[in-house]
């Protein structure tokens, strides 16, 4: 049997509202099941904004990332880690940097300003 890929599960709502940051978590447990991954770690934030990484949660992940604990993040959507589009691309980098995989259960809807977004940032990653 092949080795699964060690994610990192990152959940994070801007409203603290248990129910939601559970609901993000169980939806991507179930997504790490059918694709594959091996969940290592969960990180969360509830009640934190999208701006600025100033997040337990998400330093924590970094953290995860930095001493090689994982090889992918799953988020709910891209949006988990930044609402800022220049400073989800800055994330998106640094991960890369880093081999890490960051994939969303939820591609953006096709049309949107985040679908466009990743699009563009896809095209200029490959450069």
């Amino acid at each position: 049997m092949a080795n699964k890929i060690r994610a990192a599960i990152y959940c994070r709502v801007a409203q603290k509202n248990d129910f939601a940051l559970e609901s993000q978590e169980q939806k991507l447990l179930r997504f790490a099941e059918e694709e594959g991954f091996e969940v290592s770690a969960v990180f969360k934030d509830n009640g934190a904004v999208g701006h600025g990484f100033d997040r337990e949660g998400y330093k924590l992940l970094r953290e995860a990332v930095k001493c090689g604990e994982v090889n992918a993040v799953l988020v709910n959507n891209l949006d988990r880690i930044s609402r800022d589009y220049v400073q989800l691309a800055s994330q998106l980098e640094w991960f890369k940097k880093r081999n890490i995989a960051v994939i969303s259960a939820n591609p953006p809807e096709s049309g949107t300003v985040l679908s466009s977004f990743a699009s563009l940032y896809s095209a200029f990653a490959t450069m």
